[in-house]
């Protein structure tokens, strides 16, 4: 005890309060940093299957854009289902949605029935399924007919020069004026737009592709020597297209090709493409000679850009005749058929022509001859499987056309649970 009568105590001792803390601090951060971790290894796998799900879905989309494709090409509902699985795409079928709800057959595409496509598509594990309609529909086509113009056909005004011009097969063009031809020997039959536009012929893409390609054979212009021979090559098959060219010479020159020969003769065996980038301009009367089994399709950019001299992609001035080849002109330019310089009182023919141009002027000959361009509307060269398909399949017409298309029904496109069984 002390003076005071009290009793002294010892205060506790505190050592070590701080390293306790610093150890239950390490440990709450060593927690932290552990369910961060495994935080983050649920994000990185969240991402994947996120991104999977993602890519199934665009399998799946682009499975209906594939369905879509076989239905047009190949005409058939089972088509769709050919080589699967394709591109993670495993399950696709198209039928009609109104009985009788058929999933195979042919798509008759005037019907006006709608086709339902479902598709199912995985990647790395999930899945996503689709559904859309679509309805099927006609579209132009710009071969199968006499002449298809993204303008129009335009005859000179009423004279003894346009009686004599005879036309036998259908037309299509953008403008309206069907009526005013009072001075033709024969018009065309006209036939309904239903709102489709009528394109200028792609012949630039066109010549991307052909033009500079090597297997291109030139063919330059003949001086004195009346005959073009445009023969396939020896031993090629007789469907295979060939292709020519005949290239521009530098300025002044205004076409790729001005033919001033008497009576030129073109001369074709097999299905034959010439090409020209700067137009086509024959001033004589023009022959072209072969078998029904044989094609001449001429393909010209834009001849003439001088002022007040004649503008056209392909430019025949005194006409052209063909009574066995079939003949296709395609021009992004004007196709100008006229009849005289050496032929004004002649006769020309053409047995099958198809015209696809931005604009076709014709010009029919004075009294005593007669121009007569026909298509054949139930010709076998354009049924399926005939010569214009077997050019479409090769690519060797601008602006190919399937005469069909299906356009999307809308507020029709829908995600479908994938683990219900498709059907």
């Amino acid at each position: 005890m002390n003076a005071l009568g009290s009793t002294c105590r010892s205060t506790p001792r505190e050592d070590g309060f701080v390293l306790i803390g610093v150890v239950i601090f390490v440990l709450a951060l060593t927690i932290l940093g552990l369910s961060l971790f495994s935080l983050s290894g649920y994000e990185v796998q969240f991402l994947g299957e996120s991104r999977d799900r993602d890519q199934a879905f665009y399998l799946a989309t682009g499975g209906i854009e594939r369905a879509k494709f076989a239905l047009v090409s190949q005409g058939t509902l089972q088509s769709v289902k050919s080589n699967l699985p394709f591109e993670g795409v495993t399950y696709a079928r198209a039928r009609y949605t109104l009985p009788p709800q058929d999933s195979s057959g042919n798509v008759v595409f005037s019907s006006g029935r709608d086709i339902s496509i479902r598709v199912l598509a995985f990647a790395n594990g999930q899945r996503r399924m689709v559904e859309t309609r679509f309805r099927p529909r006609t579209a132009p086509d710009f071969y199968k007919r006499l002449v298809t113009a993204t303008t129009g056909l335009v005859f000179p005004p009423a004279g003894p020069w346009n009686s004599r011009t005879f036309f036998s097969g259908d037309a299509m063009q953008m403008s309206t004026d069907t009526t005013t031809w009072t001075g033709l020997g024969a018009r065309p039959r006209f036939a309904p737009r239903n709102g489709a536009v009528i394109p200028i012929p792609a012949v630039g893409s066109y010549f991307q592709t052909h033009f500079n390609d090597p297997s291109t054979t030139e063919r330059p212009p003949q001086i004195g020597n009346p005959t073009y021979v445009l023969h396939k090559p020896p031993g090629a098959p007789q469907n295979e297209v060939a292709y020519f060219k005949t290239t521009a010479p530098p300025l002044p020159a205004l076409n790729s090709l001005h033919d001033v020969n008497v009576n030129p003769v073109i001369d074709v065996k097999g299905l034959v493409v010439w090409m020209f980038d700067r137009g086509v301009r024959f001033d004589n009367f023009v022959t072209v000679t072969g078998n029904a089994n044989d094609c001449l399709v001429i393909v010209a950019q834009n001849g003439s850009f001088l002022p007040g001299l004649e503008d056209a992609g392909i430019y025949f001035f005194a006409g052209i005749s063909s009574d066995k080849v079939p003949v296709i002109l395609v021009t992004d330019s004007i196709v100008r058929d006229e009849q005289f310089a050496n032929n004004t009182l002649g006769v020309t023919e053409v047995g099958y022509l198809s015209i696809f141009a931005s604009q076709v002027l014709p010009f029919g000959p004075f009294v005593g001859g007669s121009m007569t361009l026909t298509h054949d509307p139930n010709s076998p060269f354009d049924q399926p499987g005939g010569l214009i398909d077997q050019l479409y399949a090769q690519g060797a017409l601008p602006n190919p056309s399937v005469g069909a298309a299906i356009d999307p029904v809308r507020g029709q496109w829908a995600e479908l649970n994938p683990d219900n069984p498709p059907n």
